[in-house]
């Protein structure tokens, strides 16, 4: 670059600022969240499931990039908020805040109170673009039609699962 000025504050100035994430509850997936926010503002999904939400830290930031970015996603969570060997059981208290708090999404986004096994009727062959597994979930045989529920062009995140349900594909 003989002849031409560069402006090195410029090089040193980010252009990326991570979003305010409104709901960090300290827990394992709060590094993540804004990677979380950034994945559903790029990929755009048509639906987005996630499985096991919890106190729902993860899904809300989904849900907080879907109203955002003002996207057409549509968003589940599946829990039975009965608890797992993980998280430990509990009481109908932690779902009863999470659908207090769901209330804000309402436009797109709906929560199930059941298995993932049993939700996955509410879905169209090929129509999860983005499935989240957070939590202590074991897929055996029976699980394995996730698989025919996932777009071609889905993408599966899993977080403390200990198998994924199906294998990666091109």
């Amino acid at each position: 670059m003989i002849g031409s000025e560069v402006n090195f504050a410029e090089l040193l100035t980010p252009t990326y600022t991570a979003p305010n994430i409104r709901r960090y509850l300290g827990g394992a997936w709060s590094m993540h969240l804004p990677f979380a926010w950034d994945l559903v503002r790029e990929l755009q999904p048509r639906i987005l499931v996630e499985l096991g939400v919890y106190k729902g830290e993860s899904y809300f930031g989904f849900c907080q990039s879907v109203e955002e970015n003002k996207l057409t996603t549509l968003c589940y969570g599946v829990d039975t908020w009965q608890g797992d060997p993980q998280t430990g059981m509990y009481g109908p208290e932690i779902g009863q805040e999470v659908e207090a708090y769901n209330v804000r999404y309402s436009r797109f986004s709906r929560l199930l109170k059941m298995t993932f096994e049993d939700a996955l009727s509410q879905f169209g062959a090929g129509s999860i673009d983005l499935l989240h597994i957070d939590g202590a979930h074991r897929y055996d045989s029976s699980q394995k039609n996730t698989r025919e529920k996932t777009s071609r062009c889905s993408i599966c995140l899993s977080h403390h699962a200990s198998q994924c349900p199906f294998e990666i594909r091109s």
